[in-house]
């Protein structure tokens, strides 16, 4: 006699599913500067209950444009906890690959694939962090004092808020113009 298992698979994706491994826990002596959760603290909240650090290397060595030039975005957030917000905004209304959001959104560091582009007061936090005078972020992981950065807030239609990497802001750089990418990702 023959016998017969039925093995049924689902492809329905879970959503809201918690896992155990993704929780970390949060040394209570961290500090702005320390290297944690694949990346370099650069924000902490109050209670040090979580934060954001930002990635040792650009997401590539190539500058690349913010993209979708012309296309009318909702306001994108400027301040600490608005880049990924502003990321999956920009990624639902923009179909561009090879965009500043978008390498983000695909980056893979440290064992971490959930990065976005960095908002502008995020981004001024990075430069920050970099080069404050006893910093603990490695001399090959600033970034480059004297480069532009892309950050995920807008400032009109046709251009986007860059950072230097020293951490002067300027206004606005056109979306197709191209700059260095560092992400960022919360804990």
């Amino acid at each position: 006699m023959a016998s017969f298992t039925i093995l049924i698979l689902s492809c329905e994706k879970k959503e809201n599913v918690e896992k155990d491994e993704d929780v970390v826990s949060i040394p209570s002596n961290i500090k702005l500067g320390d290297f944690f959760a694949g990346g370099y603290v650069f924000y902490l909240k109050p209670d040090k209950s979580g934060g954001l650090v930002f990635a040792p290397s650009d997401v590539t060595p190539n500058p690349v444009a913010w993209g979708c030039k012309g296309l009318k975005l909702p306001i994108l957030g400027t301040k600490a906890g608005d880049g990924l917000n502003n990321t999956k905004t920009i990624l639902s209304l923009c179909s561009e690959t090879n965009i500043a959001a978008k390498l983000c959104d695909l980056f893979a560091s440290a064992g971490y694939n959930d990065w976005f582009l960095p908002s502008e007061d995020e981004l001024q936090l990075i430069a920050s962090v970099c080069y404050e005078a006893n910093s603990n972020v490695n001399a090959d992981h600033k970034l480059n004092p004297l480069d532009f950065y892309w950050t995920s807030t807008e400032s009109h239609d046709y251009m986007a808020r860059v950072n230097m990497g020293k951490g002067q802001l300027a206004t606005g750089k056109f979306r197709d113009d191209k700059h260095r990418v560092r992400a960022a990702r919360a804990f």
